[in-house]
Parts: C-alpha cells; sequence; structure tokens
C-alpha cells in the first residue's frame, strides 16, 4: 500500500450578488480559489499534479493557490467496519452555504459501497475537548446508550439516543457529546443521507439532496461518515486517507465494538485518534470576506553553509462583499531550530503580491530549521502555510568524514552475489502492503562484526525501499519501512526510532542503525512483474572484509503505478576499517530513474533511545545540497576515524594449582565468553563457545569481556596482557584508545571452591563447655525458638505480652513485615504501645532463654475492660541445643555410651609415632578422647617447646622406652607431637564426615617456600613420615634429611589452614551426631591445593563395640528381619525428646535419615524402612532420644542395630 501524495483539501464556495465565486480550502483553513463553472473535483486533481511555482494571484475566477503534493500528504489508511463511524471538526473560514463534499477513499467494504453522511454544531473546537484540559488524543471519550440496538446497545449521535450520555475518559475527567444539534438544509437536516465511497475521489452534492447547509465564519462543525449496517456482520473494512500532520484531536471515530485500538483498554464509543486530518473536503458559495490566500513559497532546500536563507511568498486577499476593502495586515514567518521556537520573522512587502523575509543563519553545522507562512488580513482573518524545513551540511562527526562525489570503484555483485527473493521479505501484521513493495528482508550476518557509529552490529535488515538496518542480535528484528509502509517523511537526523512492532501505533522513527544509500519508493514483485534484483553477500573477490548489498535495476512507485528502471546502487560495509561506501551506478535523470535523483534521503544514523538522534551524518534529501547529489558512476564515502579502532581478544585458562602467577600449569579451555560494549550488561560485540574469541576493528571506549557463570569452575583472576590480576569476578573491564589487548581468563577446578575444616593443638586442648570446664557441650536444650501471632480481639490500646521466662525478640506488623514496631530484650513482661484496631494482627518473633516450650499469656487494653488470652497456636515453639565444641568431635571419634559406631577403638586407636620393639617405644596410643586430652593439657600447660622426637622423658632424662597411653606436656613437651595429635583427629574428622571429606587428599606445596622438603606430597603422606620422625626414625627426602622443625611447620600450617573457634557458630547436626560445616575454601589457604585424580576417602569400618549399652539403651526392633525389601523398625521412647533415626551401611556411611531430631511424647512408636533402592546387605540403624530439659534427671539414650536385606 503505497502512500498518496495528496493534499487534505475543503472546498469552500462564495456566492457575490454581483458576481459568485467558489472557493477550495483545506482542512488547515487553506483556501484555493475555483474558476465560476470549473469542476472542483478537477481542480483538487489538477492541485495534486501540479509542480509548486511562484504564479500570480488575482481575484477573478481564475486565480487558485498552489499547492506541491509534498505539503500535506496522506500517508495513513484509517479503517472502520460496521455501524463505525469517522467525523471531523472543521472551523467555517467564511460565512455561505456548502453545496458539496469531498474525501479520499482508500477500500470499500459495504455490500452497496455506500456510506451515510450527517452535518452536526461541533461541541469540540480548537479551544474546548482533548488536549484542551482534557487528555490529548489518543483518548476514550464516551457514547450514547441505545436500546434499539440490538447489537451494542450504543449511539453516535445524540438523535438515536435512549439515555443520557455515557463518559469513557479517564478518571477524574467526564467529558461532553462531541456534537450538537444537525445542521438544517434549505429543505431537510443533513442528516443519515447516502452517498457512494469509492477508491480515490467521491463527491456528494448536498445541494441536490437537502438544500443549501448555510455555516458562519468562525463557526465549529462536524462531518461524520458512517459505515451503514444493522446487525454485526464480517464485511471487509472501509477505509479513507488520513495525512498526521494537524492537531491531534480533530479527527474521531466511533467504535461501535469495544476496541483497544490506540488505547491500552478495549472500550466502544468515541475515541479522538491521534491522526492528524482526513483527506476531506467541502465547496461553498459565500459572499463576504475569505482569509488570505497563502500562494508558492520558496522551498529553501538543504545547505552545505549556515549562511542565512531568504523565503519569498506569494499571498492574496479576496474580499467578495467590499472587494475595495480586501488587504493584507501581516505577514510572518513562524520558524523552529532543531525543534525550538523562534521569534516570529515579520515578512515585507515587495512587489504585487509577494512578500521577502530572511532566517538568520546563526546556528551549528547540521541543524534542522522548520517553518510557515502566517498571514492576517485587515479584517482579523488570518491564514497559515504547511510547515517547510531545510537542514545545513554535516560532513563530520567522532566516527565519520562523509566524502560526496568520490570516484566509483566498482564492486558489483551481481553475478555472484546471493538473490533475496521476493518471498523473503516480511511486513508487520498491520499494513496492507505487499512485501515485496515495502518490506523488510532478514537478518543476514555480515560475516563478522562491524562498528558503525560506535556499537558493534553484525546483523543486517534490508528494505526493499534502498535502506537496511544493523542490529547485534539475530532477534532483534526491524521493519525499514514505517508500519510497514513507505514514507518520505522521513529525515535524517529522525531521532526517535520505531520499536519495531511496526504497528499504527508505533513512533514515527527510522529503524536502529539506518543506514539509507537512496530511500525511494522502490519496487522488487507487485505480483506480477519482477522489478530488478536485490542481492547480498560476504566477501568480495577473496577479501572477507566486505559486506555488501546491491540494489540492481529496481523499480520505482510512480503515479501510474510501478515502473521499471535501470536504477543500479550498492552498499559496501568494510568490516576491517569501518568505512561504509554508497555506490551509484545508475541514477541518471534523464531516465525514470532520474527519479530518485531528486526524490532520495540519502544519510546514515545511529540507534537513540530517546528523543535525541544517536551519531549521523546526513548527505542529501530531495536532490540538496547540490553538492551530494547521487550522481551516475560516483559514490558517497563514510571514512571512518582509524585511528580509533582497536583489537580485543579473550580466553579461557584452567590452571592446577590454585596459583595465578605459575603459568606452566595452565591449559586453555573452550567456555562461553563474551566482549561487551560500555557495561557489563552493555551490548554484546562478540561471542561464543570457544577457548578464544576476537574482535578487531572497534572504535575507542569502555569494554568488558565476560565468562559464563559456573557454580564449579572458580575463577581466581585475570591476565591482561600476561599481567596478573587478582580477582573472584568473571569479567574485566578497560578503555581503549587504538590499542590491541588479550585477556586470559583462569579459572581453577571445582575443588578449590570445597570448603574445609581444621583446628589447632590448642584448639582442641583448651574448647571449653558453658561453665568453662574442659568437656563437650552437653545435649540438653538451653533456649527455644518462638514465633506466634497476635491478633486483635477488639480495638486495643496495647497490648502486655508474659512470657513465663526472659525472652528476647521482635515485634512486627504481620500484615507488612516491613513495618517493624519494637524490640524485646531479655524481658519476662514487654507491653507494646499501639494503636490496635480490632482484627489488626501482630508477629513476635524470638527466642525463649530455657530449653523448654514456652507459655505466653496475653492482656489486651481494650474497652470496657482488659481482655486476657492463653496462645494456644504457634507458628514456632521448639526447644534448640546449644553449639557444640571440639570435645563433642573428638569423643564421637571414640567409643561412648551415646556413640558406640565409631572412627577410633581398641583395635584401631589413635597412635603417634612408630612403635619399636616389644614394649612399643616411642609411640604413644590413644583408646579413649580422654587419654588424648591428657595428652594435650595438663592442668593448663600446653605443647610449647622445639618439636623433636620421642626420645626422652623431660622430668628425669629416661628413654621412652615403652609405649605410652597418654603424654602430657609435664612428662614431654613437644610441638610435634601435639600437632600430629591435631592433625589426625582432623583426619579422622574429615573421613567420618564430621568435618568435610578430602582434607588428607590435599597436597601440600608452599609458593612463599618453592624449595621446601615436603612440597608436592599429600596430607595422608605427611603423616606417615611424621610417625616415622617422630619415632625417632631417620627419614629422607630425595636424598634430604626430613626432620621434625620442616614437619612442624608443615603441619601446623595445615592444622591452622581451616582453623575456626573453638565453641562453633555453624552446625549441621549435633543432637544426633556432631557435624560441622566448612571454614575457608581451598582456594584461599595458597599452600594446600587439590590433587589431579584424588577422590576424597569417605570409607572407614565402624567400630562398633559396646553395642550393649549402658542403662540408658532404648528399646528398638525391626520386623521382619531379614527382609525385602520393607522393614518396620518400632521403638520405645521414655519421655518427651527429640528422636533422630539413621540408617548406615558397614562403612559407616549415611544411607538414609528416617527421623531428624523430631519432638515426640513419650510411648510406642514404630517406623518404616523401604529399601527397594538399596543391594542386599548388612545394615544398621542407630536410634537417638535427647531430653528436651532434663530437669528431672532424664538423659540421652540411643539404640544400634543390625538388620539383613535379601533380595
Amino acid at each position: 500500500m503505497k502512500h498518496f501524495l495528496i493534499f487534505l483539501l475543503l472546498l469552500i464556495c462564495s456566492q457575490l450578488l454581483l458576481s459568485q465565486d467558489r472557493i477550495l480550502v483545506t482542512p488547515f483553513n487553506d483556501a484555493i480559489p475555483i474558476n465560476e463553472g470549473e469542476s472542483a473535483v478537477n481542480k483538487i486533481v489538477q492541485s495534486n499534479n501540479q509542480p509548486s511555482s511562484i504564479q500570480s494571484l488575482e481575484c477573478n475566477n481564475s486565480q487558485r493557490y498552489g499547492y506541491s503534493k509534498v505539503d500535506y500528504p496522506s500517508n495513513i489508511h484509517l479503517m472502520a467496519w460496521h455501524k463505525d463511524v469517522m467525523a471531523m471538526w472543521f472551523v467555517a473560514p467564511a460565512t455561505g452555504y456548502i453545496d458539496t463534499l469531498f474525501w479520499y477513499g482508500v477500500f470499500i467494504g459495504t455490500v452497496d459501497s455506500s456510506i451515510e453522511i450527517t452535518l452536526f454544531k461541533s461541541n469540540i473546537g480548537p479551544n474546548s475537548g482533548p488536549g484542551v484540559n482534557y487528555p490529548s488524543a489518543c483518548s476514550d471519550w464516551g457514547y450514547f446508550p441505545n436500546s434499539n440496538d440490538p447489537d451494542q446497545g450504543v449511539a453516535p449521535y445524540p438523535g438515536e439516543a435512549t439515555g443520557a450520555w455515557i463518559s469513557t475518559v479517564e478518571s477524574p475527567y467526564v467529558s461532553f457529546p462531541p456534537f450538537g444539534s444537525v445542521l438544517p438544509g434549505e429543505y431537510f437536516q443533513a442528516k443519515n443521507l447516502r452517498a457512494k465511497h469509492k477508491s480515490g475521489l467521491s463527491s456528494f452534492a448536498l445541494s441536490s439532496y437537502c438544500g443549501k447547509v448555510y455555516v458562519t465564519e468562525g463557526d465549529s462543525f462536524f462531518i461524520a461518515m458512517r459505515v451503514p449496517g444493522y446487525y454485526h456482520v464480517s464485511d471487509p473494512p472501509t477505509s479513507w486517507n488520513t495525512s498526521s500532520e494537524y492537531p491531534s484531536h480533530r479527527t474521531w471515530k466511533f467504535y461501535e465494538h469495544a476496541t483497544p485500538s490506540c488505547t491500552p483498554t478495549s472500550v466502544k464509543g468515541w475515541k479522538a485518534r491521534e491522526f492528524g486530518v482526513f483527506n476531506w473536503m467541502f465547496s461553498m458559495v459565500s459572499a463576504v470576506n475569505a482569509p488570505p490566500v497563502i500562494g508558492n513559497i520558496t522551498d529553501a532546500g538543504n545547505k552545505l553553509t549556515t549562511t542565512p536563507q531568504s523565503i519569498t511568498a506569494e499571498l492574496l486577499d479576496c474580499d467578495f462583499e467590499f472587494p475595495e476593502e480586501a488587504a493584507i495586515d501581516s505577514v510572518l514567518i513562524n520558524w523552529e531550530l532543531n525543534g525550538v521556537p523562534q521569534n516570529d520573522i515579520l515578512m515585507s512587502h515587495s512587489t504585487g503580491d509577494i512578500y521577502n523575509g530572511e532566517i538568520p543563519g546563526d546556528m551549528q553545522a547540521g541543524s534542522k530549521v522548520e517553518y510557515k507562512i502566517w498571514s492576517n488580513d485587515t479584517k482579523g482573518l488570518s491564514s497559515q502555510s504547511a510547515w517547510r524545513q531545510y537542514q545545513t551540511g554535516k560532513y563530520k562527526n567522532q566516527w565519520y568524514t562523509l566524502t560526496p562525489n568520490a570516484p566509483l570503484n566498482e564492486k558489483n555483485i551481481s553475478a555472484t552475489g546471493t538473490e533475496i527473493f521476493a518471498t523473503e521479505f516480511f511486513n508487520p501484521q498491520q499494513p496492507t502492503s505487499p512485501p515485496a513493495d515495502d518490506g523488510t528482508a532478514g537478518p543476514f550476518d555480515l560475516g563478522g562484526p562491524f562498528v558503525f557509529n560506535g556499537d558493534t552490529v553484525r546483523y543486517a535488515w534490508i528494505g526493499v525501499n534502498g535502506a537496511l538496518a544493523l542490529t547485534n542480535e539475530a532477534s532483534d528484528i526491524q521493519h525499514v519501512n514505517k508500519a510497514g509502509l513507505y514514507t518520505g517523511l522521513w529525515r535524517i537526523p529522525n531521532g526517535l526510532h520505531h520499536d519495531g512492532t511496526g504497528e499504527l501505533n508505533d513512533n514515527e522513527g527510522i529503524p536502529k542503525n539506518f543506514i539509507a544509500p537512496l530511500w525511494n519508493d522502490f519496487l522488487l514483485n507487485d505480483g506480477v512483474t519482477q522489478f530488478g534484483k536485490i542481492i547480498h553477500q560476504q566477501g568480495y573477490e577473496g577479501d572477507p572484509c566486505y559486506y555488501i548489498v546491491e540494489w540492481d535495476s529496481i523499480g520505482i512507485y510512480t503515479d501510474f503505478g510501478g515502473q521499471s528502471s535501470f536504477t543500479t546502487f550498492r552498499v559496501v560495509l568494510n568490516k576491517c576499517t569501518g568505512d561504509i561506501e554508497f555506490q551509484y551506478k545508475n541514477t541518471d535523470a534523464s531516465t525514470v530513474a532520474g527519479i530518485v535523483n531528486a526524490t532520495s534521503l540519502i544519510g546514515i544514523e545511529k540507534d537513540s533511545s530517546g528523543i535525541n538522534p544517536g551519531d549521523w551524518l546526513f548527505a542529501n534529501k530531495n536532490g540538496t545540497p547540490n553538492e551530494t547529489q547521487p550522481l551516475n558512476s560516483t559514490a558517497i564515502v563514510f571514512v571512518h576515524d582509524h585511528s580509533s579502532l582497536n583489537t580485543i581478544t579473550v580466553s579461557k585458562m584452567i590452571d592446577a594449582d590454585g596459583n595465578i602467577v605459575t603459568a606452566t600449569d595452565r591449559t586453555p579451555k573452550s567456555w562461553y565468553l563474551e566482549i561487551r560494549q560500555d557495561a557489563i550488561d552493555g551490548p554484546i560485540i562478540a561471542s561464543g563457545n570457544s577457548e578464544s574469541i576476537s574482535v578487531n576493528g572497534i572504535p575507542n571506549g569502555n569494554y568488558f569481556v565476560v565468562e559464563a557463570d559456573s557454580s564449579d569452575w572458580l575463577p581466581v583472576g585475570y591476565l591482561i596482557d600476561d599481567i596478573p590480576y587478582t580477582s573472584e569476578n568473571r569479567y574485566a573491564s578497560f578503555s581503549l584508545t587504538g590499542d590491541s589487548v588479550t585477556v586470559a581468563f583462569i579459572n581453577v577446578p571445582p575443588a578449590y571452591a570445597q570448603q574445609y575444616r581444621t583446628a589447632t593443638q590448642e584448639q582442641w586442648a583448651t574448647a571449653v563447655d558453658q561453665k568453662d570446664k574442659l568437656k563437650a557441650i552437653k545435649r540438653k536444650a538451653d533456649k527455644v525458638r518462638v514465633q506466634f501471632l497476635l491478633v486483635a480481639p477488639a480495638n486495643a490500646t496495647a497490648v502486655k505480652i508474659k512470657f513465663g521466662m526472659l525472652f528476647t525478640g521482635s515485634v512486627w506488623d504481620a500484615k507488612n513485615m516491613t513495618a517493624y514496631l519494637d524490640t524485646i530484650n531479655n524481658l519476662k513482661e514487654y507491653t507494646l504501645t499501639h494503636s490496635l484496631p480490632a482484627r489488626d494482627t501482630i508477629l513476635v518473633n524470638g527466642w525463649g532463654a530455657k530449653g523448654k516450650p514456652i507459655k505466653v499469656k496475653v492482656e489486651w487494653q481494650t474497652s470496657p475492660k482488659v481482655t486476657k488470652q492463653d496462645i494456644v497456636s504457634y507458628l514456632k515453639n521448639t526447644p534448640g541445643l546449644p553449639k557444640p565444641n571440639l570435645h563433642n568431635v573428638g569423643e564421637e571419634l571414640f567409643p561412648n555410651k551415646y556413640f558406640p559406631t565409631s572412627y577410633f577403638s581398641s583395635s584401631s586407636p589413635l597412635l603417634v609415632g612408630k612403635p619399636q620393639g616389644e614394649k612399643g617405644a616411642r609411640s604413644v596410643v590413644h583408646y579413649k578422647y580422654q587419654d588424648v586430652q591428657k595428652s594435650l593439657n595438663k592442668k593448663g600447660q600446653l605443647h610449647t617447646t622445639t618439636p623433636g622426637c620421642l626420645d626422652n622423658f623431660d622430668t628425669n632424662g629416661k628413654p621412652i622406652d615403652k609405649q605410652q597411653k597418654s603424654l602430657p606436656p609435664d612428662k614431654h613437651n613437644n610441638k610435634l607431637l601435639a600437632e600430629l595429635i591435631a592433625l589426625k583427629l582432623n583426619i579422622a574428622a574429615s573421613i567420618t564426615g564430621k568435618f568435610p571429606n578430602g582434607l588428607g587428599q590435599l597436597t601440600y606445596s608452599d609458593p612463599d617456600d618453592p624449595a621446601f622438603i615436603l612440597n608436592g606430597f599429600t596430607i595422608d603422606q605427611i603423616i606417615p613420615k611424621a610417625d616415622s620422625v617422630l619415632g625417632c626414625l631417620n627419614v629422607s627426602v630425595g636424598g634430604t634429611p626430613l626432620i621434625a622443625v620442616d614437619l612442624f611447620k608443615a603441619i601446623r600450617k595445615i592444622d591452622t589452614a581451616f582453623s575456626d573457634i573453638p565453641n562453633f557458630k555453624d552446625t549441621i547436626s549435633f543432637g544426633a551426631g556432631t557435624r560441622l560445616t566448612g571454614v575457608k575454601r581451598l582456594i584461599d589457604i595458597p599452600y594446600l591445593h587439590a590433587t589431579p585424580g584424588a577422590v576424597p576417602v569417605t570409607e572407614w569400618i565402624p567400630q562398633t563395640e559396646g553395642l550393649t549399652i549402658s542403662q540408658y539403651a532404648m528399646k528398638a526392633e525391626n520386623y521382619p528381619n531379614p527382609f525385602n525389601p520393607i522393614t518396620n523398625i518400632s521403638f520405645e521412647v521414655p519421655f518427651e525428646a527429640f528422636v533422630s533415626l539413621k540408617v548406615y551401611n558397614v562403612l559407616g556411611q549415611e544411607i538414609q535419615i528416617l527421623l531428624n531430631n523430631e519432638t515426640m511424647d513419650e510411648g510406642e512408636y514404630e517406623v518404616e524402612f523401604d529399601a527397594h533402592n538399596l543391594p542386599s546387605g548388612i545394615y544398621y540403624y542407630r536410634i537417638v532420644s535427647q531430653p528436651i530439659d532434663g530437669e528431672n534427671g532424664e538423659q540421652i539414650t540411643s539404640a544400634v542395630r543390625k538388620m539383613l536385606l535379601l533380595k
């Protein structure tokens, strides 16, 4: 669907008592006199096909106003369906009567090709309606109810209403009916007059049907045209030509059915549309004064300079009642500079009907000037012309320098390029223009990144009409048209960019990153004839730098339809240099192709998210400036500033030892990498899954290189041009000014993200309980987690809360959890003084200071008396255990009455040193954790002296000639002994899962001491060496003796690496066995490293001696046993307790948790164990009962039982 370059014209006829004169008037209150007896229809057609030229105007039958086709173009078709109404208001320019209506139509959807016409007095005008103390168009307005309408129950006109006007304008506004009464004719009212509607110009003689319809100068009146229909039918639409160049509340449409149209809501009734005016006209006969007629005006044309611009206008004033009183009072140039209104310029009378004025030239290059002529006669009538515009030249911005009329070095791809067939073009959903007429094809890969006005792009969207758009993403769809149609209204700079929807409510803007070598109304295929071809190609004659698009002998749309031409031109993008070249093979003005020479737009403009344009360069529009015309066998080149081009290469490396400084252990890894511009979330200019990616030819600026996130691989930093930078970020940023930079992300394996825990010999030796005794923390609840809601029973001024124990917590508004009310700090009673309406709810959250459920009472300060309540329902009321200490871990590593399954035992004790001889000299064996405590701490004395072997007792100097069950520091003070005991406890805790697994499999290698004798050994390998040295044996590594001092240095650093305070803040489990979280990541310890291929040791043979528990053993059994695959475990809880029930395999690995610290009353219970996913074999289950308060002497009870699964 092509736009129609036609005027929106009105016809006014005037009849003098002595001589009659008919005048043609536009909807803009412009007038064109019509000769007596001349057809108004022919006059309109002549006006639309005659070029603008200065001509003499006279007040006689031969005079007319001359308008060029570009003054008031029709660029929209507004459509209607059955019972919809189109309407537009006018202001009568003179007093007289209307005799004929004229309008331009497009589609005819009704069966009989007719419409119904009515003329009303208007309640809407220049000073009332939308935009005047009401929301601007597009806006819902209202309707009349109509109980006689069987379809929607609505009416557009007051005469059809069965009720009062209903406003639909947004709150708080209330609208009013747009219409007054129907205009009367001499014989009948001008109401529901049936007229033929056709494509092109239609007319209707009012005087032949209802007689003369009189109007008075200055009155506002509506012309309404309704699509007839009585019941809802699916006829095709009926449409009218519409121009968008006038205030937005002139055109109105009545929607018989609720439709969102240009507003987000679906509302039926009248809407003030955002378009300008319909192409509607009327003729009238007048015998009085008429407003000045503005004839031809100087079309300034675009300029290369900023010198002042002379403007000449032809004006005529006619008074048909008193011709001798006709006179022009003033003529002004109303103008704007880059969209900013300027002071009016008074034009001076020259000769005859000619007036002259001058627009100043004090402006920047690239400025846009818009101007129109405003004229008043001596009797106060005025008229104004359409806007005209020109702009001054701009040949350079920060990225490019424009070179016109460059020699043509053709890169012809007519024989080698890939043709884009007519079927590949597409258009938005809204328009009806065929895609091969005004459509777009794409996306097409440029073959690499291209820098356009500082932005990096990769894909082209190619339009039929001689332009393309560039985007960075293939999914960023562009329509190289205006809502699916060609438009001659675009300029560069345009500023606004369309949003890509292509809908009619999309803005007026151009597509993103617009490149227009020759934007015009071209045609590829009209459904019958193929007009040339459009082709594209990556590379040229083996050079991959180029991307070329060529329009080869493309057709052009004229008033006579599609015409063949020899017009051939192309765009050449050089990805390596950033240059853009427009090549013109044939735009000869002597042929049909020559039409494009004088009517095209040429230039480039960067994407912009706001109303201001991005970087741009304007070359030519409509053949001006003359110096930049697209002449045959010439080129226009946009030369990129090559000094601002840069190169980035980014790669991904895996570092085996976790040390960013060492380079020999790095290997490349394929990874998803990105290079972004301006910000970490800025435009992606290069990306890919590869070991490395590169981009070159990019402009100066700020850049971010980004690696994909991973929960496993851990970033330790990056290299920029081989210089290491430590960082845990997955990006790096830098500024470039003509540089070439390489970036390598350094990652370490997932094992380095693992957190571990250790403790030193001092921490194992000095851990204390709540009473500061060197004992384990008792598994007895010492607090209660509390949370409950309070709902006001009536309006209250305060509420008193009695906790029954000391309580610490906070009070919140339960309906708004961001509304913090107060803090409670260690109180048994608390009063909240706060206005609390009935049913208002507050939340109390915190901890009670005793290890048993809390009992809360509440008193509401209500009227007339206090309301008392007991809280019986709690969100949380759970007693909690204290945090454990290292002694809890140590005790669980040895057999005891609560945890009989252990790592150490009488058959596998904690041994340090190397037993020698029959008596096991120079070694210490610990069968119980109490033995360990004796070795580490003797009444506050710790091991502090120089590390050595277990040679002699300190007290008497005698040799340690037999195995010791403990070796306190007062008998033999030896830091290596104590630290090795601590390390073995740490390893045992890691293997059993009390500390995180895998500690023993880490490799020791100290970067601060690269020659250290134990570098390269795992912790598991260091321990036996330490035992040997502690046993006074000679040990060497690579021929170098290993001494106790070196062993102590390494073991001390290992025990310190992941150490925490001896009373822990974070635990995973305590009630059913102590399990602690990690403290530090492996990557945070520079001298410990993941061992390639090593698997953390988690398998251990549980020591189950003491399965016959003391008097505190629980009753437990399972039936059946053996079983397949389900057995029921029954047990007795002797008192209210926290109960845990877990299943283990023969290696001591936890298989399944059946109960986890569940609160249970005294009684007998049964729990089902389903082993259908487990293999046959022996399994153990362990049940532990932890008293809630222990006030009556209750103690922990537990039981371990064996069961056999047979499948």
